[in-house]
């Protein structure tokens, strides 16, 4: 829902995109890879050693290992804290640089360039002392390891050297003990201990794609279309036999006003119920990218070119061709997502009949432009309904809706694209020139 990118700003979304996906990239194949194989020597040499080495000194090469954990375990939370802080401030960076870019033209206006320059530098000077900090800790922590290891190996070394003097042990089996349980054993431990780092930097971007794809919206799940594959045309017609060509009533006559319903129910192949009485058939998918063609009854249908398998579009919700245009907010209160405590429409009744031309005047922050965005459903109302010919907007299918609302932003919005495709964005039919040359001269 919109509510999510009022949350997150789209630079910081950007960066966090492409770090997790450069984090999995690079981690999600070769770190499962590289633990399998130290855990799978590990064991080998685990079990080469124990068949020639004394228990005691077997435990006592082993005692440096909780204490490494330990320590890796701290250091891990405290790295984990750097990382957390140099991600926001990266993420905030980018958000900061992308509204800048966006908006250079007044940057420009107010001669802002060196206080925008400053604050992204100083952006940056604190995420590089967040790194400089986590990298010093690391290394410390790395000589208190070496240490520790080191420590252990001695202390083993020597209780091998007493066992040769009492002459149990011979210096080459001692010499190859001391090999294969620091070298093959120990050394290998403390490097699987130093992959959890690694491994939490794998997980996190992880779980955060996973919290995202979980994420349920509210509103724009009533904008999805199921579809229904046919593989030729005897099933298109055994389809069309289920179906009636209605006009809504306030619909405009002709093929432009009539609409493929079906009569009764219907099964569709994605694992879903039936599709029920009432369905709409709205369009079908043509051409190599999939665009949609919006069906002018069963008539219409059959006379089309079409190539098979074919995949129909089917709405749950209402999508009528033409909207009368009588508008009603019914008692509606509204508070953004962003800020609960504050309330922006309090109460708000009015009527807006067909043709009639309305005015909202007031000031700044008063709920104007909330009214647009409540009409389109960016939003939905925390209290009472607003209707569109006497409907309830929650029952229209949210993408066809938008579809028929016309906004005319007072900031102009151009793509990196053609002035033709400019002008038919959002346009879901063939636009014949002669209409863009029209709406040109009726701009202009």
């Amino acid at each position: 829902d919109f509510e999510y990118f009022d949350k997150n700003p789209a630079g910081a979304l950007q960066e966090r995109l492409n770090r997790d996906a450069e984090q999995l990239g690079s981690n999600i194949i070769e770190l499962p890879k590289n633990i399998l194989g130290k855990v799978t020597c590990i064991l080998l040499a685990t079990y080469q050693v124990s068949l020639v080495c004394p228990m005691h000194m077997f435990i006592i090469a082993m005692l440096p290992l909780p204490i490494a954990a330990f320590l890796q375990y701290k250091l891990d939370n405290i790295i984990n804290g750097f990382d957390s802080r140099g991600r926001k401030l990266a993420e905030e960076a980018a958000a900061g640089t992308a509204e800048v870019l966006k908006e250079i033209r007044t940057v420009r206006q107010f001669a802002t360039e060196r206080r925008e320059t400053a604050r992204f530098a100083h952006s940056e000077l604190l995420r590089s002392e967040a790194t400089e900090r986590a990298r010093v800790i690391s290394e410390l922590f790395g000589y208190l390891f070496g240490v520790i290891i080191v420590s252990g190996m001695i202390w083993t070394i020597y209780l091998g050297v007493g066992l040769v003097k009492e002459g149990k042990m011979t210096p080459g089996t001692l010499f190859d003990i001391s090999i294969k349980l620091n070298h093959w054993v120990v050394f290998r431990i403390i490097d699987l201990i130093r992959l959890t780092p690694q491994a939490r930097r794998a997980f996190e971007p992880l779980g955060r794609i996973c919290q995202l794809l979980q994420a349920s919206p509210k509103i724009e799940t009533s904008g999805k279309l199921r579809t229904l594959t046919l593989a030729n045309r005897a099933a298109l017609e055994a389809v069309l036999e289920k179906c009636e060509t209605v006009t809504p009533r306030g619909g405009a006559g002709g093929r432009d006003g009539e609409q493929t319903v079906l009569r009764e129910e219907l099964a569709v192949q994605d694992g879903s119920p039936p599709a029920p009485k009432g369905t709409v058939i709205k369009a079908y998918e043509y051409g190599a990218a999939g665009e949609d063609r919006t069906i002018c009854g069963k008539t219409w249908l059959l006379q089309q070119d079409l190539s098979f398998p074919l995949t129909l579009l089917l709405s749950m919700k209402k999508v009528p061709p033409r909207f009368k245009g009588a508008i009603q907010f019914d008692d509606v209160g509204f508070r953004y997502p962003t800020d609960l405590r504050k309330s922006v429409l309090s109460g708000l009744s009015f009527n807006v009949e067909p043709g009639a031309k309305v005015a909202l005047v007031g000031e700044a922050g008063c709920g104007k432009s909330s009214c647009m965005g409540l009409l389109t459903r960016l939003y939905d109302p925390v209290g009472g309904a607003i209707r569109i010919d006497g409907v309830d907007i929650r029952d229209y299918n949210v993408h066809h809706l938008r579809s028929r609302v016309v906004i005319v932003d007072q900031k102009p919005v151009l793509f990196a694209a053609s002035v033709r495709d400019n002008i038919t964005y959002g346009l879901q039919r063939e636009v014949a020139d002669s209409e863009v040359v029209s709406a040109l001269q009726s701009a202009s």
